[in-house]
């Protein structure tokens, strides 16, 4: 071949491969889209006084974009009751082969529980509502979009005799560092 027919053909393979990659890219970036309000460093507001909790929690990706994991802490004020205490936990969200998106949680005091995952129509909002489990109650964790720079969350907890009947646990509001 003439060297302008090699210079064509490595032209186009590598057009060709360039195209690939960044398609790949971009079908990982939007299997994430509506996770990029929660990417990021979030910081509780209030808390301090007895009973109450500060802390913060992460969320971003691992594994080259495969599951994205969220690191909290949650540090307590003493109360007569209670010494100081802190909570940590984490929990790694992924993507199913059926395309649905789940969670496993673990934290600090042992336990572990394993999350479905769902978004309101208008993805300002993802509720994670845990698998029921014999003996345990039913939990279910919200986060939802107040604006770019601000997040409400809520961890609610429900019998599993009614499962629909949630108590509000904790509650707050919560700002991007």
């Amino acid at each position: 071949m003439p060297p302008r027919s090699n210079i064509f053909y490595l032209t186009a393979l590598i057009i060709l491969v360039s195209s690939v990659v960044f398609s790949q890219s971009a079908k990982k970036d939007n299997e994430w889209k509506q996770w990029h309000f929660l990417i990021g460093e979030w910081v509780g507001e209030g808390g301090g006084k007895p009973g109450q909790a500060t802390g913060n929690f992460t969320f971003d990706f691992d594994l080259q974009k495969k599951i994205l994991i969220r690191k909290s802490v949650a540090n307590f004020s003493a109360t007569k009751e209670k010494p100081a205490f802190s909570h940590n936990d984490l929990m790694i969200i992924y993507k199913e082969p059926s395309s649905s998106t789940e969670a496993m949680y673990f934290d600090s005091e042992g336990k572990v529980i394993k999350y479905t995952v769902k978004f309101s129509d208008d993805l300002n909002s993802v509720i994670f509502v845990s698998v029921p489990v014999a003996n345990e109650p039913i939990y279910r964790l919200s986060y939802i979009k107040v604006n770019n720079q601000k997040l409400n969350f809520k961890f609610e907890i429900a019998r599993q005799e009614t499962p629909g009947s949630f108590s509000t646990y904790l509650e707050a509001t919560v700002h991007r560092k």
